[in-house]
């Protein structure tokens, strides 16, 4: 089975909690390779984490980096981005996995739900408005950030991902015996680097994306 589906990520520089008023939903950001040890093991406990809270509370992007195995081909669709964001955390080994930015915790779910609950205790200064229409493979979106709350981050930062939900395959790709990929990174727009924010309380912002589809994923939406 493959479901892509266009996922949302706004990152906040460090001191962003504040004063805030809408509800958070946590980005788990994970770091991983077809042939990485124990990366198996800390995908599903991530897969089965997501499952049981749904995406109102958590989302997950998964980054397949050049090691240990350099064709990764999930890695090979958008190695720039996937490298990108490694190098913004300072990944040095797989897996990894970062709770709204910060924390790693890999194949713990009593560790994980810890570092998710800390951070849905906290609300947040800035909203986010999706509309996006699909047209054959051409999609459009627009996201519109409204800070409800102090803005207390220097700089904001918005970034966009398309990340394909899951993708089955019948025989493991790489060495881990891994199998089920969830949520996949396949692009981000319009790049990994992300659209800095210059907003204060009550005002918002509007940002147009474009991007075509590959004709090889399947996509819901």
């Amino acid at each position: 089975m493959k479901t892509t589906a266009l996922l949302l990520i706004l990152t906040l520089a460090a001191g962003a909690a504040g004063a805030a008023v809408a509800p958070r939903t946590v980005l788990l950001e994970s770091f991983t390779n077809i042939s990485c040890d124990g990366c198996a093991d800390a995908n599903d406990v991530t897969a089965q984490y997501m499952a049981d809270h749904g995406a109102n509370e958590v989302i997950n992007l998964q980054y397949h980096v050049n090691w240990p195995h350099p064709a990764d081909p999930y890695y090979l669709v958008a190695p720039t981005d996937a490298l990108g964001r490694a190098m913004t955390y300072f990944v040095a080994s797989t897996p990894a996995l970062k709770t709204d930015g910060g924390g790693t915790v890999t194949a713990s779910y009593p560790q994980l739900d810890a570092a998710v609950q800390a951070r849905r205790a906290l609300t947040s200064p800035l909203r986010l408005d999706v509309t996006r229409t699909l047209n054959g493979l051409d999609l459009d979106a627009q996201v519109t950030v409204t800070a409800v709350g102090a803005v207390t981050a220097a700089q904001p930062v918005l970034r966009v991902a398309l990340a394909e939900e899951l993708d089955v395959q019948a025989v493991p790709p790489g060495s881990n015996g891994e199998t089920d990929f969830h949520w996949i990174m396949r692009a981000m727009l319009p790049d990994h680097a992300g659209t800095p924010l210059s907003l204060s309380e009550g005002g918002s912002v509007t940002l147009p994306f474009s991007t075509v589809l590959d004709a090889a994923w399947a996509y819901t939406f």
